[in-house]
């Protein structure tokens, strides 16, 4: 959301339960990727930071930041390569 906090949650009998949540960024959260092995997942915001949080440590008032990046600009997507151990970053101009 645009106060930096990210939620993760699972679906119960059609309900979405929040099981952690956490301050992730100092700017607004733009997107979300979840890794193809489903142990982590990646947040890019408007702050210029791209970070790597887990999902097999998971506590109801904190996330497990496992990696971060600082861009030089914008971050405008991201994608991970299908056995989750490479990711590409496609920032503001352009670059790849």
């Amino acid at each position: 959301d645009d106060t930096g906090e990210v939620k993760v949650g699972e679906l119960k009998n059609g309900k979405l339960e929040v099981v952690a949540k956490g301050k992730a960024h100092k700017g607004g959260v733009q997107a979300v990727f979840v890794s193809p092995t489903g142990k982590s997942f990646l947040t890019v915001s408007k702050d210029r930071e791209v970070k790597l949080w887990s999902l097999t440590d998971l506590k109801p008032e904190s996330l497990t930041e496992l990696r971060s990046w600082s861009m030089p600009v914008q971050v405008n997507g991201a994608a991970f390569a299908p056995d989750g151990q490479m990711l590409a970053l496609g920032l503001e101009g352009g670059a790849v």
